[in-house]
């Protein structure tokens, strides 16, 4: 049989036969030369791809002989290519640049979707449970999952707003100065029965947690709990927690910031409103 390879080692006679080629570990063909020749100027294989003659071994496509007079024509459409894709991205950053929005709105407006995206899953999450644990109650005959929490009144609710600031009295001579835009805004503008109203809608998210803990802990509720949470201007909750200190940490308190997380009160034009509420646990 005739030695294809020679010359610098690596140099086949012809391109007649059949022609294999290696993918990773796995060989793909065989093939006719054209149509190596043809993958090769695709961009389906590149230049390192080893191929072989069927029994033969393999060696990169472009230390051998028989595809050299290709190379040239092979190297210049992978160029093109790599130019093709670098305009490709260039177009995609000035239309999103023409639009208003360029890479750096782009970026946060998918992370914005993302946490949007999260935030929905919590509420369905939340809200599944609730759902769950009345149909368990109903197919039980029990009613406690509703009726377990409840709240007082509207005047149980307390608004810990920050005290205005007082201006010195004027003396004999001098006019009173008018209170600064600062000074208008700078209270919560929710009532108690903003509070009061949103939450007794949302009553039922407080009980799934609240049921939880009781089955984990039958007799170690106690029959109040302050909740301690701030109203956001634009509606959201941020920093809830139990006052008790024996759940101020552990799944009740967790589960409750998340379901206070997806209780939306009034939007206001006023300062975070730190809020103080007491919910009633029955036995």
């Amino acid at each position: 049989m005739t030695d294809i390879w020679s010359g610098a080692g690596i140099d086949i006679s012809g391109g007649e036969g059949e022609w294999l080629y290696r993918v990773g570990e796995e060989v793909r063909g065989p093939l006719p030369f054209r149509s190596m020749v043809d993958k090769l100027l695709r961009g389906e294989i590149d230049l390192k791809t080893p191929v072989a003659k069927e029994g033969g071994e393999f060696y990169p496509i472009v230390n051998v002989a028989a595809f050299s007079p290709h190379i040239p024509e092979a190297k210049k459409r992978a160029k093109e290519r790599d130019a093709g894709k670098s305009r490709r991205v260039v177009i995609m950053i000035s239309l999103l640049a023409l639009a208003g929005v360029g890479v750096g709105g782009y970026i946060v407006w998918t992370g914005y979707q993302k946490f949007h995206a999260r935030k929905l899953e919590e509420k369905h999450a939340v809200e599944l449970t609730l759902a769950q644990r009345r149909e368990q109650a109903k197919r039980l005959g029990h009613t406690d999952l509703v009726a377990l929490v409840s709240l007082g009144t509207e005047e149980d609710v307390k608004i810990h707003s920050a005290p205005k600031r007082v201006a010195p009295r004027p003396g004999p001579h001098e006019t009173a100065a008018e209170p600064t835009e600062e000074e208008v805004v700078s209270q919560c503008k929710l009532t108690q029965q903003d509070i009061f109203g949103t939450l007794s809608k949302s009553l039922g998210k407080i009980n799934v947690c609240v049921q939880d803990e009781k089955q984990r802990n039958p007799t170690g509720l106690p029959g109040t709990l302050e909740l301690d949470f701030v109203v956001m201007p634009d509606g959201h909750v941020n920093e809830f927690t139990i006052s008790d200190r024996h759940f101020r940490t552990g799944p009740m308190n967790n589960c409750m910031i998340k379901a206070f997380q997806t209780i939306g009160f009034p939007r206001s034009n006023g300062a975070s409103c730190p809020v103080t509420i007491p919910i009633k646990i029955g036995g």
